[in-house]
Order: structure tokens, then sequence, then C-alpha cells
């Protein structure tokens, strides 16, 4: 749960989201990189809620991968196969590679994206209906 505006005002955090930046050795910080992703991967994408909240993960397959011509950026999608397919929430696309936080089209804001091993899937599945 987050904190409300004026306690976070208090403590000197960001409350309006063009201020909101995680610093590199901020525990949550926006994983870097494009490189060694493959469409049928599994990954988790970095995702909060809040602006200025740690980030909490999702389990997801890489759809689709198409980098910028820029070397830094891609658009990726991701589908999140634990939900029906006809769900707002199966599939997303998304900016990532940089240190930039972005708003996320399912509300909140996503990060960077790892790759997860079949382990990481078996423990991810314990939590799935």
């Amino acid at each position: 749960r987050g904190s409300p505006h004026p306690s976070k005002a208090e403590l000197g955090v960001a409350t309006d989201k063009a201020e909101f930046r995680v610093s590199p050795d901020h525990p949550h910080a926006v994983v870097e990189g494009t490189a060694g992703f493959s469409v049928g991967q599994r990954v988790e994408l970095q995702w909060t809620l809040e602006a200025g909240s740690p980030f909490g993960w999702w389990f997801g397959v890489l759809e689709d991968l198409r980098h910028h011509e820029d070397g830094r950026c891609a658009i990726a999608t991701i589908t999140f196969q634990h939900f029906p397919t006809n769900s707002r929430w199966y599939r997303l696309s998304f900016v990532f590679g940089d240190t930039e936080v972005r708003p996320c089209a399912f509300g909140g804001f996503t990060g960077g994206i790892r790759a997860a091993s079949e382990a990481d899937e078996v423990r991810w599945r314990t939590f799935f209906p």
C-alpha cells in the first residue's frame, strides 16, 4: 500500500509523475538492456502501481520484440497467459531498455524486463489459478 501524497511530500518523495525518477543505486532501479531476449522466452516485467513506489514483477512470455534504431530501447509485447485471452490484462506492449519509468496501458508504470528461468516459471505457477 502506498503512502498518501502529504506523507510522501513530508518525506521528500516525488508526488508528480513527471518528477519521478529512480536512481541507479535504488534497490528497485529499472532493469536496463534489450540484448539477449527472444520471442517465446519467459520474462518478468517490472511494474508498479504508484509513481515512487518500488517495482514488483509480472511473469509473462515475450510475444514480439522490435528494437529501436538507436539500439538502446525496444518495444516488447508480453502475454500474461494466466489471464484469459479476452482479458484486457492478457497482452501488453511497452517500451523498455533504458532507465525510464513509463506509464503502463494497464495503469501504473513499467520499467524493464529480465529473463525468467524454468524454475522461475514453476514458482510463478504456484500463484496462478
